[in-house]
């Protein structure tokens, strides 16, 4: 996820509080109690650092003055970052899943997609706006791509109710739950179900006995 202004910190200010304030984020597997701990690049952040981000999200994370911020930052192009050659054992596993694919072949993997996403739109109209969803994925098939975007009010605590409930979502801020149905192994049953649950979860206030606030991965 993208953290590179105000408005995309904002909705995850309490999680980046508890992550911080816990040294679970930034990640520096180092016992910083014992030992050396004069490291190069040491990402960890020191107690005064951790101190201010949690003053600021207690007080409302509130934004500063936009004449304040430092130039962005950039970033190399996208090749900068390509490794060198994966190891054997590591492709081995990938071949197995390139086999697959190649066997069922994209153009019929694709109408696969195209049919899951187009049944459970075709489920969400009629089941779930009642219930104040929202369809926020193109309906045209030439525009949609592998997964269906849902709006709610309540979206945070609807995923967490669905990953209770076995089914694992996607929450994109402020109020998006996305599903992805894969062409390759998702079944019609398992799409029926998921709407069944969105319904029943909703309909029941079940939501309402989870946090609202969002996960670093939600």
């Amino acid at each position: 996820m993208s953290l590179g202004n105000y408005q995309e910190v904002r909705p995850w200010a309490r999680s980046i509080k508890a992550k911080v304030a816990s040294r679970a984020m930034p990640p520096w597997h180092v016992d910083q109690t014992i030992g050396i701990q004069q490291f190069k690049d040491n990402p960890a952040l020191s107690d005064r650092e951790i101190e201010t981000i949690v003053k600021w999200v207690d007080a409302g994370a509130p934004q500063g003055n936009p004449a304040d911020l430092p130039a962005p930052r950039k970033f190399a192009e996208a090749g900068a970052w390509q490794i060198g050659t994966p190891g054997i054992l590591s492709l081995a596993a990938a071949s197995g899943a390139l086999d697959v694919t190649l066997d069922a072949g994209i153009e019929r993997i694709r109408d696969r997609s195209l049919a899951l996403t187009g049944y459970l739109l075709f489920l969400a109209d009629r089941q779930l706006t009642p219930y104040e969803f929202q369809v926020a994925t193109p309906r045209e098939p030439e525009r949609r791509g592998g997964h269906v975007a849902l709006t709610h009010p309540a979206a945070v605590q609807i995923c967490k109710a669905l990953k209770a409930r076995g089914v694992v979502p996607d929450f994109r801020p402020p109020n998006v739950i996305r599903l992805a149905p894969v062409a390759l192994y998702t079944t019609w049953e398992e799409i029926w179900r998921t709407v069944r649950h969105l319904r029943q979860i909703v309909a029941s206030g079940e939501h309402r006995q989870l946090d609202a606030t969002p996960q670093v991965v939600a």
